[in-house]
């Protein structure tokens, strides 16, 4: 197993998609928190249910007017190359949900929402800045080429409106696959 940051991702229950994160709902997934460059903290929850990779993202905010936006980087073959190849893929929430294959940071077509994962914001912008920011991800194991058992390559980010980041592993870049972590998934 490559060196660098692992993380086990167990089998749990399934979460009703609406973007909140529900009373137990996420107690049996993996926690994983980073900074977005000194502007808010970020949880990820992220587990599988046996069919879907499962992700939430849960944020507080002070007095800023801008959203962050949760992403998922998947390494498919867990190559650990400098660049992009084409098992990787990018999935982005927002107010205009994207994915890509083989790329990421691809916004020209993200109208084209696949309809077999589901990215959900739960904000209201009233009042504005919304107090509370969480976003839950299902991502079918199927649609990505993945299997319980196997080992991947993953990050998570989120970008803040004004072009800052934040990663797990901290030491993530989005363009290389090379210093993402390791994931498992668990049976």
């Amino acid at each position: 197993m490559p060196i660098g940051a692992v993380l086990e991702i167990p089998l749990g229950t399934p979460v009703v998609m609406d973007g909140a994160i529900s009373l137990g709902e996420w107690s049996d997934a993996v926690i994983k928190e980073f900074t977005v460059e000194g502007y808010v903290d970020v949880t990820v929850m992220i587990k599988h249910d046996g069919t879907s990779l499962l992700a939430a993202y849960h944020y507080v905010f002070q007095h800023e007017e801008n959203l962050c936006f949760p992403e998922v980087m998947i390494d498919v073959g867990n190559d650990k190359t400098e660049y992009w190849m084409s098992d990787d893929w990018w999935f982005h929430v927002s107010g205009t949900d994207c994915e890509a294959h083989g790329t990421y940071d691809v916004y020209d077509d993200c109208s084209v929402v696949q309809p077999d994962w589901e990215g959900v914001p739960n904000f209201a912008m009233v009042p504005d800045p919304p107090p509370l920011d969480t976003f839950e991800i299902r991502i079918p194991l199927t649609k990505i080429g993945i299997m319980v058992g196997n080992t991947i390559g993953l990050a998570f980010r989120a970008e803040y409106v004004p072009l800052a980041y934040g990663y797990w592993p901290a030491d993530a870049a989005a363009a290389s696959p090379s210093t993402w972590g390791t994931a498992i998934l668990k049976p």
